[in-house]
């Protein structure tokens, strides 16, 4: 496509009837005019034919240099207003900073295009795009679809995503769409506003993206223009634009995006060609107003490396990846209030489904949903890009009602549902909700649990309390006269000296034929409380040093900077940093030497071991509880053995 705007523009250029987007002020110098009518004419061979076209139905754009007034100190460009009753439509004049004169005059003799000259012609031709709200493409298509919506509904239209679409003042800027995937979402539970959720702009182009809708939009539909890599490392907003404007400027180009990534389960790899499926891992609610609606996640369905893609891959558990995003919570216990005005972080987490299954079933005692979704290969890839884009630069504000994890997730998902993505925009606030939009579009593939036990045996169902620890603990009930009602109660409530009485009791009343029967239960009953205990405890423990450190305690700090230091150089065991910006490219890695490796992992054991020795000193009853109920294992294979 840029090769063709390039042959357009020589061939106009040598029949000298060049007709273009931009006219040049009358006032410049003869001397100075030739090389900057080149400039302009080079300047808009990078610009949609769709988007010049549109500018041109009003009139062509006037282009002048000054320096800077009392109005734009410090600019190096703006949009000139002739006379004050001149409305938006009608603004046609750009005024760029002189200095740029000598600059283009210098890249003329290279034939070149000075960089700085060309981002400042390019952004105030976008924002005179934006401020005529003429929108194209995509775009056109949702306002006369929402026109017709209301007019079919008449008093009765309250579409809320159509009433924002008729609404807008912009051509883009101000679109819903674009301010959905520019993530300039809606906060409040009754007077809502656009507002950026992202609070991490370190791997963006320019932070100033951040600072409204309008700038969001020029920052990026700039590196859509001019930066080739833009889609590899934008690919949402790539897609977007290109839909838009019907323009690809860089087709063809092939993207190396780095895959793997460092989690607290150590490195993971979400190589697309590896992804049999991409689940909605739907977790039952839990206690506290933060989980009792359930929790949303999806599940990566990676299979072993070097094996073929297909249903065999649902036994890979252990390359199995699970993505969710959750309050980055660092009180003991989760402050109702912050939850419901936003004062905890939302973070996008990928962790294995091992660990998954280990904090809900074993930590909370909730059951897991895993439900295959209908996608497309080109929506999985979207996915996992977009699930990438997310992971390397964002964080935002986390709500109970209005951004949480359903929200958050349905976003993500409607990421790689790009070309129903308004079908789509349907208010969502639980997980829960989520699953009902899923089947009811077709989405979620329900049919795998029409037999549950099937369902548990294939990986699509993990109940909270597996059927044979109930059964066990039934069984243990009614030989040893328990007095706790489930299972659950008796994990929670007993500590593990009371439970070493039991197993001597048991070992005095089971008969010698039953004996490794009943003793093999309370080995599973107790295994699975060391896993629920260790669950529970590394959660509080973290979450007391937090709280401890905002206080100001100088041991609490001093732990909490040993556990960041850890955790950075666990990601400096990947072997490589990143420079660029958005999905780090292959060719943005920053190698660490070998040697340096090899000091790192030997830092972390020995930091690992301070911490763990610490934390034994700071919580004592932890750590000697978790040592009794090793005992207890230990114990009962020794009963075993007899």
């Amino acid at each position: 496509m840029r090769f063709l705007s390039l042959i357009v523009f020589c061939l106009a250029l040598s029949s000298h009837l060049w007709a273009g987007l931009y006219d040049l002020d009358n006032n410049i110098s003869s001397k100075e005019s030739e090389s900057l009518k080149i400039f302009l004419q080079k300047s808009e061979s990078y610009l949609p034919t769709s988007l010049s076209h549109n500018l041109l139905e009003f009139s062509p754009i006037e282009i002048s240099f000054a320096s800077p007034d009392k109005d734009h100190l410090d600019a190096l460009s703006w949009i000139k207003k002739d006379s004050f009753f001149q409305s938006k439509r009608h603004l046609d004049h750009i005024v760029l900073h002189e200095k740029f004169i000598s600059q283009i005059r210098d890249a003329h003799k290279q034939n070149g295009v000075p960089r700085e000259a060309l981002s400042a012609l390019l952004k105030e031709t976008i924002r005179l795009y934006d401020l005529k709200n003429k929108p194209l493409g995509k775009e056109k298509e949702l306002l006369e679809k929402c026109q017709k919506l209301k007019n079919e509904s008449g008093e009765n239209f309250n579409d809320s995503f159509c009433l924002e679409v008729l609404g807008k003042n912009r051509s883009v800027s101000k679109s819903p769409l674009f301010l959905d995937l520019a993530g300039f979402n809606k906060q409040g539970m009754i007077f809502q506003k656009r507002k950026q959720r992202n609070k991490d702009f370190s791997r963006s182009p320019d932070p100033k993206e951040g600072q409204s809708s309008e700038d969001a939009f020029l920052v990026n539909m700039e590196f859509f223009l001019t930066d080739s890599e833009y889609q590899c490392r934008r690919p949402s907003l790539y897609q977007y634009f290109s839909d838009v404007f019907s323009f690809n400027p860089f087709e063809g180009k092939s993207c190396e995006f780095v895959s793997e990534i460092q989690t607290n389960n150590g490195k993971m790899n979400l190589d697309t060609k590896r992804l049999y499926q991409i689940h909605y891992l739907f977790a039952a609610k839990g206690k506290g107003m933060g989980s009792q609606w359930g929790h949303a996640m999806f599940r990566l369905v990676l299979c072993k490396p070097g094996k073929p893609v297909g249903p065999e891959c649902m036994n890979d558990l252990a390359y199995h990846a699970v993505i969710s995003f959750r309050a980055n919570v660092n009180d003991i216990k989760i402050n109702n209030w912050k939850g419901m005005t936003g004062k905890y972080d939302s973070k996008l987490f990928v962790t294995s489904m091992k660990s998954a299954i280990d904090e809900y079933t074993k930590g909370q005692f909730r059951e897991l949903q895993s439900i295959p979704l209908r996608l497309s290969q080109n929506e999985k890839e979207l996915f996992i890009r977009s699930v990438l884009e997310l992971y390397y630069g964002y964080l935002g504000s986390y709500y109970f009602f209005t951004n949480n994890c359903a929200t958050e997730s349905m976003k993500l998902l409607q990421l790689s549902q790009y070309e129903s993505y308004d079908e789509q925009m349907k208010t969502v606030f639980s997980p829960l909700g989520i699953r009902k939009v899923l089947v009811k579009n077709g989405l979620a593939d329900m049919s795998v649990f029409e037999n549950k036990a099937d369902a548990i045996k294939k990986g699509f169902l993990f109940p909270g309390i597996d059927e044979n620890l109930k059964r066990s603990y039934e069984d243990l009930k009614g030989i040893l006269s328990l007095k706790e009602k489930n299972f659950e109660t008796f994990a929670s409530q007993t500590n593990p000296q009371e439970r070493s009485l039991l197993i001597s009791k048991l070992d005095q009343v089971v008969s010698a034929g039953d004996r490794i029967k009943y003793f093999a239960k309370f080995l599973q009953l107790e295994s699975f409380i060391l896993s629920f205990k260790t669950t529970l405890y590394s959660k509080q423990t973290m979450s007391y040093v937090l709280e401890k450190k905002e206080k100001g305690d100088p041991q609490m700090e001093a732990l909490y900077q040993k556990s960041i230091r850890l955790q950075q150089l666990s990601s400096l065991l990947m072997g490589f940093d990143f420079k660029g910006y958005g999905i780090p490219l292959v060719g943005d890695k920053i190698e660490v030497p070998r040697e340096s490796i090899v000091q790192i992992q030997t830092e972390g054991e020995i930091l690992a071991q301070e911490i763990q020795k610490e934390l034994n000193a700071v919580f004592p009853n932890i750590a000697q509880e978790l040592e009794a109920i090793n005992k207890n294992k230990l114990l009962i294979q020794n009963m075993m053995l007899r």
